[in-house]
């Protein structure tokens, strides 16, 4: 089957397809398509004339490697494999699993002879103890699951059915979410039963073994709560009460570890406040989202999903995919849904909400965080509306529309 390029990533990466100085790291949450990936780069390689036994692939998790347990192991393996060509590719899946790589893998860039390529579904991969020993000599791309405009043209790659409108399109990704696997999958509840696999395998295996877990029912109801409040201003006071209520008492520093844990394996991923007249984010106050829509729909028994929290999130992760950082925007009292940020680009105001077309205070209330901003960067307010409000220089555009394109904030 023709592997379906994710050309948003490989635009950014082969550019270092030779480089032996820099170590490629692809990060993400478990069957977001890592493998994948680099299975494109593999046959991209040999398209430009690489010879196949210049390629070498290890996959950390399957049974052929389990004689790999340590760093000693990995370095030798390695050793076994040089044959003496100018270059050689080296590529390492779910690298985390080997406690104090760091040391091999800068030994094995240092000789000149390696150009490296390395994924893994947790922060362990990137933020262990040794991890200095490659900074500066790392590049990480972090994927997410396929955005809108991918999911859509990933179905036509494969030659599935697409809806003549990108509305109703956007109504079977918000249902199915974007793991790649799951366009493949025809029933919903076969797309439900794949997905709480997922969840289960993060949890065994990125999670479990890096967490004491004291009280399992404390751990879930802390994600329960995490699912059922995503893209809500997070109080720890607020869940410490919900968890109160329910019976169960448990720690502020437990449940920062608990969410930490979800954070570190990728179901989560935090969004802090930006103050913009100190031009930095602030401490304490966040939003949570979740790396896939598809984790709220396999764990609620809530038809009636939050639109507005969803259409953040659907916003939050297609910047996020361009590489951009993202935060919560707040200038004094006003709160907005995001700033984006990107390198040497400066700022983006983006503001989701339903419709501005509801009521003249709804407008007003929309409108106002974005008109206070004091400076000259892009506004914009991203809806569900098909005709567009002008006013003071700032983007409406629709959501569907402007996903469905591709289009970026920058």
């Amino acid at each position: 089957m023709r592997l379906y390029p994710r050309e948003k990533y490989l635009s950014r990466i082969r550019g270092f397809y030779d480089a032996t100085d820099l170590i490629k790291v692809i990060t993400g949450v478990r069957s977001c398509g890592k493998s994948s990936l680099l299975a494109v780069i593999r046959e991209e390689l040999l398209a430009k004339g690489v010879p196949k036994e210049n390629i070498v692939t290890i996959d950390l998790e399957q049974k052929a490697f389990k004689s790999i347990q340590t760093a000693e192991d990995l370095d030798n393996w390695i050793l076994k494999q040089e044959n003496g060509a100018e270059v050689q590719y080296l590529f390492i899946e779910e690298l985390q699993r080997i406690k104090d790589y760091e040391a091999v893998l800068n030994a094995v860039r240092l000789t000149d002879r390696w150009s490296i390529f390395v994924s893994g579904s947790h922060d362990a991969l990137l933020n262990g103890p040794q991890i200095t020993i490659l900074v500066g000599r790392y590049m990480e791309f972090q994927m997410y699951p396929l955005t809108f405009e991918e999911y859509v043209d990933m179905k036509r790659w494969y030659d599935i059915p697409v809806e003549s409108s990108l509305q109703r399109e956007m109504k079977h990704y918000l249902a199915d979410g974007g793991f790649p696997h799951v366009l493949f999958l025809k029933e919903p509840e076969y797309k439900r039963i794949y997905i709480q696999g997922v969840l289960r395998e993060i949890f065994q295996k990125d999670i479990r073994p890096r967490l004491k877990i004291r009280d399992l029912k404390v751990f879930e109801a802390v994600f329960r709560y995490l699912l059922n409040h995503f893209g809500e201003l997070m109080s720890l006071r607020g869940l410490s009460t919900t968890l109160r209520d329910g019976g169960m008492t448990v720690t502020r520093r437990t449940i920062t570890r608990y969410i930490q844990a979800l954070v570190d394996a990728k179901i989560l991923w935090e969004c802090p406040c930006f103050e913009r007249n100190l031009q930095r984010p602030m401490v304490g106050e966040k939003k949570y989202y979740l790396a896939d829509l598809s984790f709220y729909h396999c764990q609620s028994t809530d038809d009636a999903a939050p639109l507005v929290p969803m259409m953040e999130n659907l916003v939050y992760t297609y910047a996020k995919s361009f590489g951009d950082n993202v935060y919560v925007g707040r200038l004094d009292n006003l709160l907005w849904s995001f700033i984006v940020q990107r390198y040497q680009k400066g700022y983006v105001y983006v503001q989701v909400v339903k419709s501005v077309q509801t009521s003249k205070v709804e407008e007003e209330r929309i409108y106002r965080p974005l008109e206070a901003i004091g400076d000259d960067f892009t506004r914009y307010v991203v809806t569900q509306d098909k005709k567009f409000l002008q006013r003071s220089g700032i983007h409406h555009v629709n959501i569907v529309n402007f996903m469905g394109k591709g289009e970026s904030f920058f």
